[in-house]
């Protein structure tokens, strides 16, 4: 991501492509982290189909950080969604 509107908007540093996907990788193997794609029904082209990308409709997404090592069932959520540029 290399947008500085949506930098800021997300409090995110610029990354290179191979950043994206080494984060990326990183997040799939820690097992303190998820992460929830948000998906706009309206925006879907065609019918919607569990499991498929569905890249167009992508709005936001939702992360979790299960990061109390005295309290395994305590974790912090952060959701962001994206506002339509006008």
């Amino acid at each position: 991501m290399q947008d500085p509107a949506r930098l800021q908007a997300t409090g995110s540093e610029p990354l290179t492509l191979e950043q994206e996907y080494e984060m990326q990788l990183s997040w799939t193997q820690d097992p303190n982290k998820r992460t929830f794609i948000v998906l706009d029904k309206e925006m879907v082209d065609g019918d919607f189909i569990q499991g498929h990308p569905h890249v167009e409709a992508m709005v936001g997404d939702v992360n979790i950080y299960m990061n109390d090592l005295d309290d395994s069932q305590m974790a912090e959520i952060e959701i962001m969604i994206a506002e339509t540029k006008r």
